[in-house]
């Protein structure tokens, strides 16, 4: 009410016609308000632009005037980005599995000798979390398990991602757990890392628990936030895998973040003398001798993740590997463990290293656990872990 109506009149009707001498249609005006209200709007319009400037919102393809090396762009607001993408990836997968085309083919065969499958929900994934993370900074390096689908194959995903209801992105989801943005780094120094469908193998074979989408983002070559969608979760325990189409579809996330407590915390694990050790079920390796060592007894997963969740639940005490493994299969099991207090490291006791995105294939073993590991690597002393063979991406 501090503006006299006469002029309020002849200001509202310049607004609404000004562009009309150009033959352009009337504008629409909302109704008016109050100058104090103006004043809350210019400061939050600020506010959001102070937060673009700094790194504390994704700028997308706005430009700021601030090269990504100067924003310091908070590691919760990437794994709001991350946890909407790999949730948006999940429905894509169950979408995927209802509709029983999976379109499986064969991308090759591991040292093992065991089929390593690529399906539809492989390359919808993908796309969904690469082209989420591109839009929110198009500077941002991901290394994905998979490559962009060929022209076919994309064809396809774009039907299926036409028809899927997007989720929405909310990039404040975690700022309570960092309300300062005191857990940040440039953007040039981060690198995420995805694996778009870990257990395609079991997904394939319709063993759905299994199946995790997994999103990592490393600081300087270590994890700092990350999270598991685990996208069929069941109440089965990690020994009775057999979750076929009539199980429970209900999911989960869990995730973890450099500063902040993982929520429900882990399963207190205090070994026994006789621990449960959990490890893969398509390519293990030579076990008799580690487990040996260990006085353990075996129970055999599929999928990182999903591994990395049963000692996380209190189903195993360790998560052993033996063979060559890739590091998006390990880079959020690692977040989860190292930020929460367990262990995530080699047979040799040496952490992982996830700066470097053309070394993805280590050799030196996993060791995962959150009880205190001195005593399982005086144990392993000795015993070598994978063959060092080469591999393809694929």
């Amino acid at each position: 009410n501090d503006v006299e109506p006469r002029l309020m009149a002849g200001i509202t009707d310049w607004l609404v016609n000004y562009k009309t001498t150009d033959g352009k249609p009337k504008n629409v005006l909302g109704a008016p308000i109050s100058s104090a209200e103006a004043m809350a709007l210019i400061h939050d319009c600020h506010a959001q632009w102070r937060a673009l400037r700094r790194g504390h919102a994704p700028p997308g393809k706005l430009w700021t005037g601030v090269p990504s090396s100067a924003a310091r762009v908070p590691y919760a607001t990437i794994l709001a980005a991350a946890v909407h993408a790999a949730e948006s990836a999940g429905d894509v997968i169950a979408a995927v599995h209802t509709s029983k085309a999976l379109a499986t083919v064969t991308k090759g065969t591991t040292d093992e000798g065991v089929v390593d499958p690529l399906t539809l929900a492989d390359l919808a994934s993908h796309t969904v979390i690469t082209s989420t993370l591109a839009d929110l900074w198009p500077a941002l390096v991901v290394v994905s398990e998979e490559d962009d689908p060929d022209p076919d194959a994309a064809a396809a995903v774009a039907n299926l991602l036409a028809a899927a209801t997007p989720r929405p992105l909310d990039v404040h989801l975690f700022d309570d757990h960092d309300p300062g943005f005191l857990h940040a780094a440039p953007l040039d120094r981060l690198t995420v890392w995805v694996d778009p469908l870990d257990a395609t193998k079991e997904f394939t074979e319709d063993l759905l628990e299994y199946v995790t989408v997994m999103v990592t983002v490393a600081d300087a070559g270590r994890p700092v936030a990350a999270c598991i969608h685990q996208v069929f979760a069941d109440s089965a325990a990690p020994d009775q895998p057999h979750v076929t189409s009539a199980a429970s579809r209900a999911s989960r996330t869990v995730w973890a973040l450099a500063g902040a407590a993982t929520p429900g915390g882990h399963a207190e694990s205090v070994l026994s003398p006789q621990p449960r050790v959990i490890v893969s079920r398509s390519h293990p390796g030579q076990l008799t001798e580690p487990l040996d060592a260990l006085h353990a007894s075996k129970i055999a997963a599929g999928g990182s993740g999903f591994k990395a969740l049963a000692v996380w639940d209190g189903h195993a005490d360790i998560y052993l590997h033996r063979t060559a493994i890739k590091l998006w299969d390990i880079a959020a099991p690692d977040a989860l463990f190292t930020l929460n207090d367990g262990t995530f490291i080699g047979w040799s006791g040496a952490r992982f290293d996830y700066s470097k995105p053309d070394a993805y294939l280590p050799h030196n073993g996993v060791l995962a656990s959150f009880a205190p590991t001195e005593r399982l690597l005086a144990a392993l002393d000795g015993i070598e872990p994978g063959s060092a063979k080469s591999h393809p991406k694929s």
